[in-house]
């Protein structure tokens, strides 16, 4: 398929109808070139990680996070690193280079990784295969592979979110701005603005609950 934003798109709906008609849960594999900040597509046209995590993120909340992701492309590991911890995360798995990914690696090393991750399709498990397949897809290759779980993916953002809002004056100032931005829409305000500000306070309690959120699980 020749990619541009607008088949993208009709890609991950195609990708949504078909779990919804067949209940297949899908693997979306994706080659293109990528920069550290951006996912560039055949067309020429630039899709920031930002936004590949909105799409994402709208067919994994369909699979109750059971969604697997293999990004074959520069820096694709950068995709992790745009999460937003607050809304539910984008895949359960993610395998994607760290860096510059070579394209003798991208075709030997796929065809590789899959033929040694057979049961990559339990039931929201990653398989007693893959390390195994992670480690031949690395071994004797110029581009180096990185895999996260959402479970390491939310430890990472949530602390990251803790050095940005340690304090309550800090935490009643996002609240301002998701409320004057609609962030989060049909919020009751009061409700909304001692959830963030009780962080400091209860922090294993708030981590919790942001956890099962993130990863849905409830």
């Amino acid at each position: 398929m020749f990619l541009t934003k607008k088949s993208l798109k009709k890609a991950f709906l195609d990708i949504k109808n078909i779990f919804i008609q067949l209940g297949k849960i899908p693997l979306i594999h994706i080659e293109a070139h990528g920069a550290h900040d951006f996912l560039k597509l055949e067309s020429g046209e630039e899709v920031s990680w930002v936004v590949v995590a909105h799409l994402l993120g709208e067919v994994n909340r369909l699979l109750k996070n059971k969604l697997i992701v293999v990004l074959a492309s520069c820096h694709g590991i950068q995709l992790h690193k745009t999460i937003n911890v607050l809304t539910p995360v984008p895949f359960y798995l993610l395998v994607a280079p760290l860096a510059t990914a070579y394209e003798q690696d991208i075709k030997s090393g796929f065809v590789e990784f899959y033929e040694n991750w057979i049961d990559h399709t339990s039931d929201n498990e990653i398989g007693k295969n893959f390390n195994r397949a992670i480690r031949l897809l690395n071994e004797d290759r110029d581009t180096e592979f990185k895999y996260v779980l959402s479970e390491l993916a939310f430890d990472n953002r949530w602390n990251q979110f803790l050095k940005e809002y340690p304090t309550k004056e800090r935490l009643n100032s996002l609240v301002d701005k998701m409320l004057s931005t609609m962030v989060i829409r049909g919020a009751n305000p009061d409700q909304l603005r001692l959830l963030f500000t009780s962080i400091p306070e209860f922090p294993d309690q708030s981590k919790e609950y942001f956890r099962k959120k993130f990863l849905m699980l409830d």
